[in-house]
């Protein structure tokens, strides 16, 4: 527990000397995202609509690190319409996409660790994938729209006569600039979380008919592919947003 004190107080710091006021609103925002977190789980114990409650806390989310952290102003504006259109795309797609993929529920290899506990659950585990993934991909959705509304701003401020159309083809360019690194973001972060899952699987001596077929690795692959494709298509529709908002059309 001390070492995470610490950690989270050297965070904290780097972040005020890097951000300044910016920075410690970040802070906050972080922490306030977790009691938003632990706020829908404790909602989804009550068995309340599964579907309400996460779009509700996935728009909190947004709200606190578009309008918290940086402000009330055009770009968070356009951001948060982009991250809606998203997460509506997201609501209208994925369950579909998981249903025929197989992924809700607790996968075979599970079942021993579960077996001391009740399997008498209230829960749609088909409902509950879905809130998993557009909550998992708020972080990766949310960056890349305040990134593109951002640097839109600033080209905007230094070109006020631009029209719609250019200021629409530099929003394009710029999300063509972060697309790899978002990409490659996902990438890492799920191999180096699914590291362990991988070196088990190669003890269990898995074929690979048995490891592409795994419901665990399987839904996590899709939750990365899902998160991925959204994070892009969020580039385009926030430099849409943006170029319509900031020329006044």
């Amino acid at each position: 527990m001390n070492v995470l004190v610490v950690l989270g107080t050297i965070l904290l710091m780097l972040m005020l000397v890097v951000g300044g006021e910016t920075g410690f609103f970040s802070f906050l925002g972080m922490c306030l995202n977790v009691l938003v977190f632990l706020g829908m789980c404790y909602f989804l114990n009550q068995q309340g609509n599964v579907y309400l409650i996460a779009f509700i806390s996935c728009i909190l989310i947004a709200c606190l690190n578009f309008f918290f952290v940086n402000g009330w102003n055009q770009r968070t504006q356009s951001a948060f319409i982009a991250t809606i259109i998203v997460m509506v795309l997201v609501c209208l797609i994925v369950p579909v996409i998981v249903n025929k993929a197989y992924i809700q529920g607790f996968a075979a290899e599970e079942t021993e660790e579960l077996g001391h506990f009740s399997m008498l659950i209230d829960v749609d585990f088909s409902q509950l994938s879905l809130a998993l993934i557009l909550v998992g991909m708020m972080g990766a959705v949310t960056d890349s729209a305040l990134a593109v509304a951002s640097a839109m701003t600033e080209v905007k401020e230094r070109h006020p006569v631009m029209s719609q159309k250019e200021l629409l083809n530099s929003g394009l360019r710029m999300g063509k600039d972060i697309l790899g690194t978002t990409i490659n973001t996902l990438l890492f972060a799920f191999f180096g979380s699914q590291l362990a899952l991988v070196i088990w699987f190669k003890d269990l001596h898995y074929s690979f008919a048995q490891l592409i077929n795994s419901q665990l690795l399987v839904a996590e692959l899709l939750t990365m592919l899902l998160t991925g494709i959204f994070a892009v298509l969020i580039l385009p529709f926030t430099a849409w947003i943006c170029s319509k908002r900031y020329t006044g059309k």
